[in-house]
């Protein structure tokens, strides 16, 4: 098994652990045991929980990222207008598939974990920073594009915006909320804050 590979099993594996039993229960050496390595290359790899932790938020977020169309690294976006592509974005994780009900397990645990643990508090506010600039920028280029109200302060938008998303997130994963509700909920809210009259 090359290391790269070993890395990616641990990290998929650290997510299901997640994913299954919450941070409470997360030990590094079910993790190891579900990719089928040792203790000591988990450590090798990541040096410490948070390590592990941190390489877990990274691979949650590509999920997300790959689901939503976000920019790649040149900066390219999928075709469409501002509002399309910012509703593609926000509704990524709104999926409703297993995968992204697990991924919005796995967020919301690590968002919990953030408040006790000053180890992951930078990466998850860093996370989040990137993801409210992601969101900001597509309500600017629908601005210019005129899919989006031009009054609309952006920055503000994307802070309500992301903020919406993960509230609605937090309820479907303890299930007082479906994905269908979810949806609707952040549809109609970007049609009041953003479509222009």
């Amino acid at each position: 098994m090359q290391h790269g590979e070993a890395a990616r099993r641990i990290v998929e594996a650290s997510w299901r652990a997640i994913a299954r039993a919450g941070i409470r229960k997360f030990r590094v050496t079910d993790v190891a045991s579900d990719a089928g390595v040792s203790v000591g290359l988990v450590y090798y790899h990541f040096t410490d929980r948070n390590g592990l932790l941190q390489a877990t938020m990274d691979h949650a977020n590509r999920m997300t990222a790959i689901a939503g169309g976000i920019p790649d690294q040149d900066g390219r976006r999928s075709d469409g207008c501002g509002f399309d592509r910012l509703a593609e974005l926000l509704l990524a994780d709104m999926s409703g598939t297993p995968t992204m009900r697990d991924n919005a397990v796995v967020w919301q645990e690590l968002m919990g974990e953030a408040l006790f643990e000053a180890g992951i508090r930078d990466e998850v506010n860093a996370t989040l920073v990137d993801w409210q600039e992601n969101v900001r920028s597509t309500i600017a280029d629908g601005q210019a594009d005129g899919s989006i109200r031009s009054d609309v302060d952006a920055e503000t938008a994307a802070r309500v915006l992301t903020a919406l998303v993960d509230g609605l997130l937090s309820r479907i994963t303890i299930g007082s909320l479906s994905w269908d509700a979810a949806g609707l909920a952040l549809r109609s809210a970007m049609d009041g804050l953003l479509r222009p009259a």
